[in-house]
């Protein structure tokens, strides 16, 4: 995992890392060809800007995209 993702990550609240997790478990299974980086950035609504990183959000919309937490 990437510093700066993981330094993201560590800004978000306890919750919504909880659902983020859960969200990147559920298309890490869809196909198990991907990252975990990969399931990650795409959990959190990042977009793609070339094959090799993505876009973060900013921390608003990262904590939107992961607040629905069905747990």
């Amino acid at each position: 995992m990437h510093d700066k993702l993981y330094n993201f990550l560590l800004k978000l609240p306890k919750k919504n890392l909880v659902h983020l997790m859960s969200e990147s478990l559920d298309l890490m299974q869809q196909y198990n060809g991907r990252t975990k980086t990969n399931c990650i950035a795409e959990a959190l609504g990042c977009e793609s800007n070339s094959d090799a990183w993505w876009t973060l959000p900013s921390l608003k919309k990262a904590k939107e995209n992961t607040g629905d937490c069905p747990l």
